[in-house]
């Protein structure tokens, strides 16, 4: 039939937009995302015990004296706490006598009681294996309980010297330092019975070559 409408081409359905649609804009970039920061964790400290106190050191430092203590004994050498940076063990008797100190004894549980001149002092601060060294000081080497300073009553008590050789001088120095009875004393134990008082434990506490004083029993 030439009269009747040509067939209607099919094409898609359109999708009706609201005239009150507002135009997409194209996305703006996207910012870097910012990484939370995070508090640095606490400081790890190592802690090394003696009778009176208690030495603490951050364990990312190493702490060693600039300046050789000026309480010397007559050898020149002075007794010194060194923190291990690990556990004491008896294979560090060797790093210390090959720094030209005398290791003393083990301290529970990374320490070392050393005596040492300042060149022994020096190299000693050289290995990484030892963290840090502090002279002993004259309230670390009495017991608890002893007479306080200005307390004049005696007590009966033991002197332990640093080193063998140095019982006679003790022996002499308590006496000096007014002290009762002292015993002749061995260099084995490197121990002096002697009667003393507050003062005196204090005179005998600063000098280098006397390592503890305590109370003993009296039968």
């Amino acid at each position: 039939n030439l009269h009747s409408p040509p067939p209607s081409v099919p094409v898609s359905p359109s999708v009706p937009v609201s005239p009150s649609a507002p135009a997409l804009a194209p996305e703006a970039p996207r910012a870097a995302p910012v990484p939370a920061v995070r508090p640095a964790p606490p400081a790890r400290v190592k802690t090394l015990a003696l009778a009176n106190r208690t030495i603490r050191l951050d364990e990312r430092l190493r702490a060693f004296p600039s300046n050789f203590t000026s309480v010397a004994t007559a050898r020149g050498t002075a007794a010194y706490v060194l923190m291990g940076e690990v556990d004491a063990m008896p294979y560090m008797r060797e790093r210390v006598e090959k720094a030209g100190a005398r290791l003393v004894s083990f301290l529970p549980k990374n320490g070392l009681l050393v005596e040492a001149d300042a060149g022994a002092l020096e190299k000693l601060a050289a290995d990484v294996l030892f963290a840090g060294a502090w002279p002993l000081e004259p309230a670390d080497k009495i017991q608890r309980g002893l007479p306080a300073a200005g307390d004049t009553n005696r007590v009966p008590v033991a002197v332990f010297a640093l080193a063998a050789g140095d019982v006679p001088v003790v022996r002499a120095a308590l006496g000096a330092a007014g002290a009762g009875k002292p015993s002749a004393g061995t260099s084995v134990s490197r121990r002096i019975d002697a009667w003393a008082d507050g003062p005196c434990v204090r005179t005998l506490a600063a000098r280098a070559d006397v390592l503890w004083i305590e109370r003993r029993d009296v039968p």
